[in-house]
């Protein structure tokens, strides 16, 4: 399996745009669509996913005005919405460094292997601590305003996930 395979197995590319008629579900997966059950995506997934959004470079200077944050509030999420992409690829180069350690082992490197899936904890885990510091340093009414916001973006969102991996898909919170 491929690096770019296993970080697509790992949830990093299952955001999808809802289309209007949904596919059908393959058989053993189950599809999450934030427009209908909003509350069963994990918060790890809609941040991954609202930080990549705002990191467009064309979004940059509209950011403090789509979620109506003053200048230091908007350049703290700003701030972190850059840091994503950071975030994701020490994930990648983590995933292959445990790649280069387990070839010639006859280990499997897949999405349920131990090491990947702790590899994806602590890449879920560092979103999370993202969007703790964004939502400590906002005022109350720029959390409002970005929770509003971030809303519209879990409505948005979609999900298609092995059915024995839905537990491993909500953590860690």
């Amino acid at each position: 399996m491929t690096i770019a395979m296993l970080w697509f197995a790992l949830g990093a590319s299952i955001v999808v745009q809802i289309p209007e008629a949904p596919p059908q579900t393959p058989p053993g997966f189950v599809r999450i669509d934030g427009s209908v059950s909003p509350e069963a995506l994990p918060d790890w997934l809609v941040w991954q996913n609202a930080f990549s959004t705002l990191a467009l470079a064309e979004l940059q200077p509209a950011i403090r005005d789509i979620l109506a944050l003053d200048v230091a509030e908007g350049e703290l999420i700003e701030r972190e919405a850059r840091l994503q992409r950071e975030r994701d690829l020490a994930c990648i180069e983590r995933l292959e460094r445990i790649q280069h350690r387990l070839e010639g082992t006859g280990a499997v490197l897949d999405a349920t292997h131990p090491e990947v899936r702790g590899n994806t904890i602590r890449c879920r885990q560092e979103t999370l601590d993202a969007v703790d510091r964004v939502l400590a340093g906002l005022s109350d009414d720029g959390r409002s305003s970005v929770e509003m916001w971030l809303r519209r973006v879990r409505g948005g969102i979609g999900a298609l996930v092995p059915e024995d991996d839905l537990q491993f898909f909500r953590l860690p919170r």
